[in-house]
């Protein structure tokens, strides 16, 4: 299960080399480009949860099929650790700009 938490913990590493590497860009676009940051540092919260479906899902079924059930559990947790501060990050911003 250790190493399901490692793998986890490092397909979100690359997750964040990505978003950096988009945020580059963005900054890099002449005219409205500190608006598409703004918007982007805004829309993070969303996207990382989004986003997080479209590696984490098929690395945890790329290892259950492999029989390797114990990496899929560590990549599982990860996962719901990720929704869970997101979801709560969300909350708690949410609930503190209705103030």
């Amino acid at each position: 299960m250790a190493k399901g938490i490692l793998v986890g913990i490092l397909l979100h590493g690359f997750q964040l080399v990505i978003i950096t590497i988009m945020f580059a860009v963005a900054a890099s676009m002449p005219g409205k480009s500190g608006e598409a940051i703004g918007y982007s540092a805004v829309a993070a919260p969303f996207v990382c949860g989004a986003t997080q479906l479209l590696y984490m899902i098929p690395a945890i079924l790329i290892y259950r099929r492999k029989g390797r059930t114990d990496v899929a559990k560590g990549i599982t947790i990860v996962a719901a650790i990720t929704l869970l501060l997101n979801a709560s990050c969300f909350g708690l911003l949410w609930l503190g700009s209705r103030r």
